[in-house]
């Protein structure tokens, strides 16, 4: 994370990021993960590692 964001600290990132839950949902036979939104620091986690964060609703 020093590299991406000097002032983060990891303690609060990784809180954020145990924030975010996903849940399965089907809907007119259709089956989706649907995220809570990323708060606070959590999306550095996912730049420090060069990845994306995950999409807020997916089709499976």
């Amino acid at each position: 994370l020093s590299s991406v964001a000097p002032e983060a600290d990891y303690t609060r990132v990784i809180t954020d990021l145990n924030r975010v839950k996903a849940v399965k949902l089907s809907m007119n036979g259709k089956e989706f993960v649907v995220r809570t939104e990323l708060r606070g620091d959590a999306y550095l986690a996912f730049k420090a590692v060069g990845a994306r964060p995950p999409q807020r609703v997916l089709q499976l």
